[in-house]
């Protein structure tokens, strides 16, 4: 298929992203035995409704931003999926305006008038969603709107639970501390709430760590995810390094971040590094694919005065010397290490030894 528009190469990477659900794990709250095929069917729902948008993405009101790759990250992106989104803020909005009787969302309809006016263009995703069997009617007094559907109609019940599992979510007393302490990124699901991510109904406090880790990977390369999982896993000899999704934590700072290059089937490493010259020495005896990043790959400053910075004095700017050549750098964006392989960690974790002062754990 070939793409006109960012919003269908999105939608086409969220349909591929959408995880397959466990046989078994553990849930947030006291389901029906049937919940575990039933939410696998609603995530394969979910997916011919993404590879839908993928073609034919007018249909559902989407934002149609034409695909220039000078126009990436300049706006269209973030447009292309909040239009994206709508779809499942969409069901969001009748789930939390209705109660579940005899497997039909009672919608109340003066309320749910009040709060779809939030979302864009909804009339064209009822009527998509209605190509799709949900089953719209009005009941007889008009005060509710009646939602089924009749080829499952146990997809309604799990649907239901699935939103309300996300509102707790929001408010678990357990994840709040844990945002308190660390930040929003320590929610390693947050944001594939859209995906339908079977995580959100699952009881967080017994969560096995490296699920979620295998979860992001899902669909990386064989030896990108193995190199990612070491990572993950030569992260714990340091207690005071916490990881969140791809995101690593001392406190509340983030220190690194990995991303995966679908295009060029390699995994990128972005380190915080703020002092690179007390420890250039070491710097030096990286191997060469290392070393780039502090010399011929290096993102100078722009002068740019960042997050309120005044320009001629921000606290961002680095200075380094690297080979006899003098480096201004930005701590915000300078060092990327592509392509790293699993013999690289810890030469890199060594990096972080001298940045942040930590040691490993006997």
């Amino acid at each position: 298929m070939e793409f006109k528009y960012y919003v269908q190469e999105y939608a086409k990477k969220r349909a591929d992203s959408i995880l397959p659900v466990p046989k078994n794990y553990p849930l947030r709250g006291d389901f029906k035995p049937n919940f575990y095929s039933d939410f696998s069917e609603l995530t394969e729902l979910l997916k011919r409704i993404y590879i839908d948008v993928a073609e034919n993405p007018a249909a559902y009101g989407c934002d149609l931003y034409p695909l220039d790759n000078e126009m990436r990250g300049k706006g269209v992106d973030n447009e292309s999926n909040l239009s994206l989104d709508r779809t499942v803020k969409y069901l969001r909005t009748l789930c939390d305006c209705a109660e579940i009787e005899n497997h039909t969302l009672k919608v109340k309809t003066e309320l749910f008038k009040k709060q779809v006016k939030k979302i864009k263009r909804h009339f064209a995703i009822a009527e998509k969603l209605k190509a799709f069997n949900f089953c719209f009617q009005e009941s007889e007094d008009n005060t509710y709107l009646l939602i089924s559907y009749p080829n499952k109609p146990t997809i309604i019940d799990v649907l239901k639970i699935y939103m309300d599992c996300w509102n707790e979510v929001l408010n678990d007393e357990y994840i709040k501390s844990e945002i308190k302490k660390n930040g929003y990124g320590c929610i390693a699901y947050y944001y594939n709430f859209y995906l339908f991510d079977y995580k959100t109904t699952a009881n967080p406090k017994k969560l096995e760590p490296m699920q979620i880790i295998k979860d992001d990977t899902y669909t990386w390369d064989e030896r990108c995810q193995q190199t990612y999982i070491s990572f993950y896993e030569y992260s714990k000899k340091y207690p005071t390094i916490r990881s969140y999704g791809r995101d690593y934590y001392i406190g509340k700072k983030r220190i690194g971040t990995l991303r995966y290059d679908a295009n060029h089937e390699f995994l990128n490493l972005k380190l915080k590094l703020k002092n690179p010259d007390k420890y250039i020495s070491e710097i030096e005896k990286l191997p060469e694919n290392l070393q780039s990043c502090f010399s011929n790959d290096v993102k100078k400053c722009w002068g740019c005065g960042c997050l309120g910075n005044n320009p001629d004095m921000c606290s961002n700017r680095i200075y380094w010397k690297f080979s006899s050549v003098e480096y201004i750098g930005c701590s915000m964006e300078s060092f990327y290490f592509n392509g790293i392989k699993s013999e690289d960690i810890p030469r890199l974790f060594s990096l972080l030894e001298y940045e942040y002062s930590i040691k490993k754990s006997n």
